[in-house]
């Protein structure tokens, strides 16, 4: 970009060489490629740096120093003539030969056939190394290509897989929210039925009861009137009784006034308050599930165009790796042929050595030392050089591949391994624990668990046997004739023999891998005493028919309801819990 020269003496090369002031400012530039991570190379060429000196050209018509053609800043001296300041450009190849050894100069044809002033020629700007490094570099950058695409998809389907994971668990949780207050919703409005329905009886024997007031009230300002004036005779016992009653109806309506105007208080202030709030946030329920239905199937959409993306960068991956056989076919037919030229050189050479040797005994000594000075291809050992290096590096990578994939295997037969045996050692201990607690559990009791494989061999169960009630048992895989042995898939089970194997599983497993929270309903409803009492040894039994001493040393209370023929567990305060166990000792 800093020179110019004539049209002609264009050879369409180029020189990627950076002029720098000094060698602190190449290192600042390197620094900051290495620091963005920037790819390719970068030679600098410092003016601080470089020692030129002058020198002399041939003059003579038929070359031309290279210096003279371009037109560059003369702040840029230096650089130039150290890249160029050794170069001639001749008329042809037999003047850039002589001139090249004469003056120990590179020279270069307007043909751009470069001679080396070491001898080497070099015809055209087209390199053969190229085409024989073509589908090495190919293949190299398909796979690179290939694996970053491959990765980058997978991570795609990756977050997409996590967002719509997450989106579905706040589905979830939204609908079990929107059903929670549902049915508390429809709970207020059982209620405030209930309530209309005993609020409108009282409210019509309100009125009745106001009617009588009303004539009550004037039957007393008609006795208040009297009461003014002077009786002429005092009142009879009938009389005095109608008072009385009257008196007690006219309290009775104060009362029930009060009553009815409480109720209408609770629920103006309470019920209906609640239902307000309950239904604005189930409308509100009701517009993040639609949003979040709306952002699931966006996500749906872009899993669908993933998925269609993914199937065309695998056809396109099945493509490129059906053009990398036919490039790796390419490569070999040409390893053949390339063997089969070297067959053909080594007889040639053969017969060469031998044609020359014939001809070298007919020449003279002199004659042979004009031949030793002729000028040979030294690039043919170095492409020589190249493709053995290239031939091994090819090799080296096999072998790493070969060992890469031999570990992986490995390392998948030693995680199949592991993971048999922990589920091996996980069963043993099930199974150990669960003869250990069925001994507690039945007194004499003998159990074992153990797994069987079906015939095919493609599912394993669990078998477990306990005794009946006041009697021994014992779980086996062996089919024993003894009646007082249960394998539980002969014979039935009774609701006992089943509650404790149940139960001593569940403890099997508790004590194999425990967990802080168990919660237990009617776990002794088929047991008897005996059985009861060894499932008290083994847990704390809070039974249904609890004792109001249990309650002092609890911390919290729920309540289990049965509407709609559907179980409820709700929390409840110490009172509730209190008064329902005391009714419930009372009256059950």
């Amino acid at each position: 970009n800093n020179s110019e020269c004539e049209p002609a003496f264009h050879t369409w090369n180029r020189l990627f060489h950076h002029i720098a002031d000094s060698d602190e400012v190449s290192t600042k530039i390197l620094m900051e490629f290495n620091k963005r991570n920037l790819p390719g190379e970068a030679t600098f060429l410092p003016l601080n740096r470089l020692d030129v000196r002058d020198r002399a050209y041939p003059e003579t018509s038929d070359a031309t120093p290279m210096m003279s053609t371009l037109r560059y800043n003369p702040r840029f001296d230096k650089a130039f003539k150290h890249v160029f300041g050794k170069t001639l450009v001749c008329h042809s190849i037999e003047v850039s030969t002589h001139l090249a050894r004469a003056f120990t100069m590179d020279c270069v044809t307007l043909e751009d056939d470069q001679v080396s002033h070491q001898g080497a020629l070099t015809g055209s700007y087209y390199d053969t190394r190229k085409k024989a490094e073509e589908p090495g570099e190919l293949e190299v950058k398909l796979n690179e290509n290939l694996c970053r695409n491959t990765e980058r998809i997978n991570n795609e389907i990756g977050q997409l897989m996590n967002q719509m994971q997450q989106t579905e668990t706040q589905q979830r949780k939204f609908k079990a929210s929107r059903d929670g207050i549902l049915s508390e919703m429809k709970m207020l409005r059982e209620n405030r039925q209930q309530s209309e329905k005993t609020f409108m009886p009282k409210q019509w024997s309100l009125q009745g009861l106001e009617a009588d007031l009303h004539a009550t009230e004037s039957t007393r300002e008609s006795l208040n009137a009297e009461l003014g004036t002077d009786l002429l005779s005092q009142l009879s016992l009938e009389d005095q009784k109608r008072a009385n009653a009257l008196n007690d109806e006219i309290h009775q309506l104060i009362e029930l006034e009060g009553i009815i105007t409480r109720v209408e208080t609770h629920l103006n202030e309470h019920l209906r308050k609640r239902l307000d709030q309950v239904e604005k946030k189930l409308n509100e329920l009701r517009e993040t599930e639609g949003g979040a239905v709306l952002k699931l199937e966006a996500i749906n959409k872009t899993v669908k165009d993933t998925m269609a993306r993914s199937e065309d960068l695998d056809n396109s991956i099945n493509k490129t790796e059906a053009g990398i056989e036919e490039l790796q076919k390419s490569m070999e037919h040409w390893k053949n042929m390339e063997k089969e030229h070297m067959d053909a050189i080594n007889r040639m050479l053969l017969e060469k050595k031998e044609e020359s040797f014939e001809k070298c005994q007919t020449l003279s000594l002199k004659q042979l030392f004009q031949k030793l000075e002729h000028h040979v291809n030294k690039k043919a050992l170095d492409q020589f050089v190249n493709f053995s290096e290239q031939k091994e590096k090819l090799i080296k990578q096999q072998e790493e591949l070969g060992r890469g994939y031999k570990s992986i295997m490995e390392l998948m037969n030693v995680l199949e391994l592991r993971k048999y045996e922990a589920i091996q050692f996980t069963f043993k201990q099930v199974s150990k624990n669960f003869g250990e607690v069925f001994q507690k559990l039945v007194t004499g009791g003998k159990a074992t668990l153990a797994m069987k494989k079906d015939v095919e061999g493609s599912q394993s169960q669990d078998e477990g046997e306990g005794s009946g009630e006041g009697e021994r048992g014992s779980v086996s895989q062996s089919s024993v004739p003894s009646v007082d042995q249960f394998t539980g898939i002969g014979i039935r089970l009774s609701g006992g023999q089943k509650s404790l194997v149940a139960l001593a599983l569940i403890f099997a497993i508790q004590k194999c891998d425990p967990a802080p929270f168990y919660l237990f309903e009617e776990t002794d409803q088929a047991l008897d005493a005996q059985h009861r009492e060894a499932v008290s040894d083994v847990i704390v039994e809070l039974a249904v028919h609890a004792q109001p001493e249990l309650l002092e040393s609890a911390d919290k209370f729920y309540g289990v309801k049965f509407r709609n023929k559907v179980s409820h567990i709700d929390v409840i305060t110490a009172e509730m819990a209190k008064d329902f166990v005391e009714d419930d000792t009372t009256h059950g």
